[in-house]
């Protein structure tokens, strides 16, 4: 994708957010004026919205949307959503993007939901337990050849080593 792409751009989400909520019938010019859009480019938004799904009538210098909410279901087992948790830290990564805040709000609601099936608590407490597993071979006023010295004879009496 294009570093300066359109999806990038507050004022592409301020129009699609727009026409998305539009209820009633509305003439074109008052579109246009509202959204301070040339009649090519009000013309090229509402081709895009019908081409991503949304229903518009346009008619007699008048635009009508025919509401029909559309709902998209995605359906997770709980691996994929333990997975899917896991690409919430790299969502932040977008937090500056014109339509990050509505996204960030649905899953808030989606984890708050499902927070019996929280990924992040047990998995602190988890890396927690792994870190305090790793041996310390050395204390920090020791000299370390000695315990290495040990460390290594005993792997290699405990055939933990290997053999070429």
């Amino acid at each position: 994708m294009l570093k300066n792409s359109l999806l990038n751009q507050e004022n592409f989400w301020a129009v699609v957010k727009f026409l998305g909520h539009l209820k009633e019938k509305t003439s074109f010019k008052n579109l246009q004026k509202q959204l301070n859009l040339s009649e090519h480019e009000l013309n090229s938004f509402l081709v895009f919205m019908q081409e991503v799904g949304f229903k518009f009538d346009i008619s007699e210098g008048e635009v009508t949307p025919i509401l029909m909410e559309k709902h998209i279901n995605l359906q997770l087992n709980l691996l994929e959503w333990l997975q899917f948790q896991a690409h919430f830290p790299t969502l932040s990564e977008c937090q500056n993007k014109p339509y990050h805040e509505d996204v960030k709000l649905r899953l808030t609601e989606l984890e708050e939901r499902h927070k019996e099936h929280d990924l992040f608590k047990p998995i602190q407490a988890l890396e927690e337990i792994f870190k305090n597993l790793q041996p310390q071979l050395v204390k920090e006023d020791e000299h370390p050849m000695p315990l290495i010295l040990m460390f290594l004879e005993e792997s290699i009496l405990d055939k933990r080593v290997v053999t070429l």
